[in-house]
């Protein structure tokens, strides 16, 4: 006899995202979009503040949520070559003065056993917080944690998250706790904290990291859908994606869109990426680089030996790059051993590796890219050079059976018209047309701003042709929603433009010819099957 659940999830009605009953109500799961683990850089306190606040946004899962419990970290992973090593930490301690839950302008306490005041010790796994609101979190709703913490003068803390002021998350500071809540009262900025919005890079020409809870937890109505952990690196998380180009729910990046994704016979799956920019398959769950994962089992322990999540998917395999194609397969699936011995019974499945390839024309063109040795493909047989190919067949081969199933990433990735190099611009054709722009055309007076004929999406940047043969990258900060398009850029030149000069697709966000932009990880989830998400286990109710 089938089951009656599975039975509903194979038909007509599961896919019309009917709600299924609460498989384990009790059960502490993660649930939000959004939120990650530290990683970075130390923030270093500008002069003469010690309080701060940050309000950050989340996007609950598509079923009711309640009781919560939230984490806030003492260390920080690097995004360095030696990633997710956990050895970036602070000099001294944090204060969490007070900590809530953020919902339709309402805040409610998160208490640390009963306090609203705790201290991180410096270096130390963290602290968690939990509250029980007087209602249940709807389905898909958006709510926020406004964190208010201190540290001494000139001190630093950790950091992670790079706030969207789009979805209204702030970051501030000032003198006094009693001062910081007077700012906040009056949606005042702190400008020390203000500077190189959406940009990325470090402490000294980046935009300011903010401090807030890491993994978070949630008893609900959970359905049985797939809960996910993720091992990421930059290419699966966000990397190179400024704060503007986040989606309504804050998602970056190709893994976390994929996975919240309506599609699929599960709907959205919610994760949590324990890992960050940098990550190498080879250095995850080694020495220092456990403290996070101690951290779950704590979460586990309070579940009763129940993990938050019911599967695995590492997409760490780009930063394990070997000259020897053995070497560099066998990385990820050491890491995939480790989480299966880890956490016994555990299905764990890998994605396949992206390339990379450089340009001399900002991709616009698959002639003038050149794919480096060591990550062509299709795989030769003792042809080193080209190691990618070996270790995304050897992926796919699965000998051994040790991963349960694969994510296809490369095949997103590449130009099926060009194997081993990006889907050029000029591929893509002509988006619009740039009808004027507010330069005068002396090439000495900066502007920001155009007019277009199509709508831009905001903060994706697009490449155009100034002038015959000639082009640039422009970054959307905004575009009016109805025509005239009026579009505002983040850059601020003074380039003498034609007028209407062509718009096209930029390409890749990085010098490096590694990391996509907005736009290229909207092409590959057009090529990533939701279904793929299918063979992620649901858990069921008795029968």
């Amino acid at each position: 006899m089938s089951h009656p659940l599975l039975s509903r999830l194979l038909s007509g009605t599961a896919m019309g995202r009917s709600v299924l009953p609460a498989v384990d109500p009790d059960r502490y799961m993660f649930f939000a979009t959004r939120n990650r683990v530290m990683t970075g850089y130390l923030m270093t306190a500008p002069s003469g503040l010690t309080n701060f606040e940050s309000t950050l946004y989340f996007g609950c899962p598509d079923y009711k949520t309640r009781d919560f419990v939230f984490h806030f970290s003492g260390i920080m992973s690097t995004e360095g070559g030696a990633a997710p090593a956990e050895n970036v930490l602070p000099t001294n301690d944090m204060v969490l003065n007070e900590v809530y839950l953020v919902y339709q302008g309402n805040l409610y306490p998160i208490l640390f056993n009963g306090l609203p005041s705790v201290t991180i010790v410096k270096g130390s796994d963290g602290v968690f917080g939990k509250v029980t609101l007087p209602f249940d979190l709807p389905r898909l709703a958006k709510f926020g944690v406004r964190t208010y913490f201190s540290v001494p003068a000139d001190g630093n803390f950790v950091a992670g998250y790079r706030v969207q002021r789009h979805r209204g998350e702030t970051f501030r500071g000032a003198g006094s706790l009693a001062a910081l809540k007077a700012l906040v009262d009056a949606n005042g900025t702190t400008p020390a904290l203000d500077g190189f919005y959406n940009t990325i890079g470090n402490q000294s020409n980046s935009q300011a990291l903010a401090f807030g809870p890491d993994m978070m937890v949630a008893k609900g109505d959970w359905d049985g859908r797939p809960v996910v952990l993720v091992t990421a690196d930059s290419i699966g998380e966000q990397r190179q994606e400024i704060a503007h180009s986040a989606d309504d729910r804050g998602n970056l990046g190709v893994l976390r869109r994929f996975l919240d994704d309506p599609g699929s016979i599960h709907g959205r799956v919610p994760h949590f990426i324990i890992s960050g920019p940098g990550a190498a398959a080879s250095r995850e769950l080694t020495t220092g680089a456990f403290q996070r994962w101690r951290v779950i089992d704590e979460i586990i322990a309070m579940n009763g030996g129940k993990r938050p999540f019911t599967a695995a998917l590492n997409q760490m395999v780009f930063n394990d790059a070997n000259s020897v194609p053995s070497t560099w397969y066998n990385r990820p699936k050491t890491l995939v051993t480790s989480l299966k011995t880890r956490f016994p019974g555990l299905k764990v499945f890998q994605t396949t590796c992206t390339s990379r390839a450089s340009s001399t024309d900002l991709y616009r063109t698959a002639a003038n890219q050149t794919t480096p040795n060591q990550w062509k493909s299709p795989a030769v047989a003792g042809d080193n050079n080209t190691g990618l190919g070996q270790v995304n067949d050897f992926i796919r081969a699965n000998t051994g059976n040790w991963h349960d199933g694969v994510v296809e990433l490369y095949n997103a990735w590449s130009d099926p018209d060009n194997p081993n190099k990006w889907r050029p611009s000029d591929a893509f054709g002509e988006i619009g047309r740039l009808i004027s722009t507010s330069g005068n055309g002396d090439g000495v007076t900066l502007w920001n701003q155009a007019v277009s004929s199509v709508p831009l999406k905001r903060g994706y940047p697009y490449l155009v042709e100034y002038q015959p043969g000639l082009f640039t990258t422009r970054t959307v900060y905004d575009c009016s929603p109805s025509a005239p398009y009026q579009v505002t850029f983040i850059e601020n030149f003074a380039t003498i433009f034609q007028a209407n000069a062509k718009i096209q697709l930029s390409v890749v966000n990085d010098g490096l010819g590694v990391h996509p932009t907005p736009g290229y990880v909207e092409y590959m989830l057009g090529r990533m099957p939701q279904s793929m998400k299918d063979q992620f286990p649901r858990e069921l109710a008795p029968a």
